[in-house]
């Protein structure tokens, strides 16, 4: 599948350190905040978001990484 890491290795793409990845809790917070939407904890196990695992399945660890990357996005989405 094209979200595994040898294919991302092997055609050049970028890997984020772990936690700031596509599809982390980091990321989903900052992408939450950065678009105006609640906070609603939930990662990507897939770089499209067909596979997701919601708050109920998350660990502690997982929960806290998204609502660090919700409080530290500063930028917002200007809709116009």
């Amino acid at each position: 599948m094209i979200w595994e890491k040898e294919n991302w290795e092997k055609n050049g793409w970028v890997i984020l350190t772990d936690h700031r990845r596509h599809g982390s809790p980091y990321d989903r917070g900052s992408s939450d905040a950065y678009y105006g939407r609640a906070p609603e904890p939930h990662l990507w196990l897939d770089p499209l978001g067909r596979k997701t695992v919601k708050k109920s399945k998350m660990t502690k660890k997982q929960i806290e990484e998204y609502y660090k990357g919700y409080e530290e996005e500063d930028d917002r989405k200007e809709w116009e």
